[in-house]
């Protein structure tokens, strides 16, 4: 079996400069890089990287807790944090919180023990105190985190995300500029960062018009319980039943705006039930994930998230943390969402 001597005397180099290819470290010029790793190849060598990650006290793994893999947006998420983390020959260790705190909470702790290079949380929920003590442990043993759409102010972390107001801001002002006054708006429920501040701007701008009525915002998971952790796994059932309520109001809504993918489809499909038909009958809009829904409800108007780069962009900024520590501490980095225009709204009369 071939060793770094022998790939040292076949590449015509001194072992250190083996040892630095192996190891990825500077001052090594691309012509001796090539001739290293042409002769690793010609002697079929393969570092020990358990080894090699012993000693740097590295695992090259990251630590990735999505909140609910199924929602629609997840695989987008991830498959963004794999782009970066590819690039850097990292590995991913992939973790389901099935829409449960506790067991976001115990992937947490699990993954500090495995002791990965970085842990990345993604998340629509509010921070809670027990997961903010997990969290605090891994910074303080130099487990760098970085959270996607989760917010904390109390700690010292990179987020990654979406502005909510600036969304409900966009979809709001398009329909307003199409004359609706009466627009329902169906969320999730009261913890989620992205329902908060989408309602919060509409209340303030439905205020500012005149046109505000509290009975235009429903929530299709009322009883989600903060303690436990869970969503209710009826979502679907639910948005299309909130649908289906508005438009059997007296006076119902002139547009409906959606948080969410299975919050439209579900939402979609209770006015189907009752044979509302977009733009026809009600101009419809949602701020879901591009190239999932889009593909078969292809005359929708929506709002697309950047799931992707939400993925991309939070990995990017772990991986630099986790190779200089000094750039560790609170940062929001806030990506647009994009107005996608197509034939689901019409002007009101």
């Amino acid at each position: 079996m071939n060793n770094i001597k022998d790939v040292a005397k076949h590449a015509g180099v001194a072992i250190s400069t083996v040892s630095r290819v192996i190891n990825n470290r500077d001052k090594v010029s691309d012509k001796t890089k090539a001739k290293v790793l042409n002769a690793m190849k010609a002697l079929d060598f393969h570092p020990n990287m358990a080894a090699q990650n012993l000693k740097h006290k590295r695992t090259n793994t990251l630590g990735i807790i999505i909140e609910d893999i199924s929602i629609p947006h997840s695989t987008a998420i991830i498959k963004g944090i794999d782009s970066a983390a590819s690039k850097s020959n990292l590995n991913l260790f992939l973790c389901d919180g099935d829409s449960s705190r506790v067991k976001i909470i115990n992937h947490a702790e699990v993954l500090i023990k495995r002791q990965v290079d970085g842990i990345i949380i993604s998340s629509d929920v509010d921070m809670d105190e027990k997961l903010k003590k997990v969290l605090l442990k891994a910074i303080s043993l130099g487990i760098p985190v970085v959270l996607i759409s989760m917010q904390s102010k109390d700690l010292d972390v990179t987020t990654v995300m979406t502005s909510s107001a600036k969304q409900a801001e966009t979809v709001l002002d398009y329909l307003i500029k199409l004359g609706h006054s009466r627009i329902a708006l169906i969320a999730s429920h009261e913890h989620s960062y992205v329902s908060k501040g989408n309602i919060d701007f509409y209340i303030k701008k439905m205020k500012e018009l005149g046109t505000y009525d509290e009975s235009l915002i429903l929530y299709c998971d009322k009883n989600y319980d903060r303690s436990k952790g869970r969503y209710s796994d009826l979502i679907l059932d639910k948005s299309a039943k909130c649908a289906i309520e508005l438009m059997q109001m007296q006076n119902p809504p002139t547009a409906i705006y959606a948080l969410g993918d299975l919050i439209m489809l579900g939402a979609m499909s209770g006015l189907k039930k009752i044979n509302i038909e977009s733009p026809e009958n009600l101009s419809f809009i949602a701020c879901c994930t591009p190239d999932f829904f889009t593909k078969t409800f292809i005359d929708l108007t929506y709002l697309s998230i950047p799931c992707f780069e939400l993925g991309k962009t939070a990995a990017q900024s772990l991986i630099s943390q986790i190779n200089n520590k000094e750039l560790s501490g609170r940062m929001d980095i806030i990506l647009d969402s994009t107005l996608i225009e197509k034939n689901s709204c019409k002007r009101s009369n």
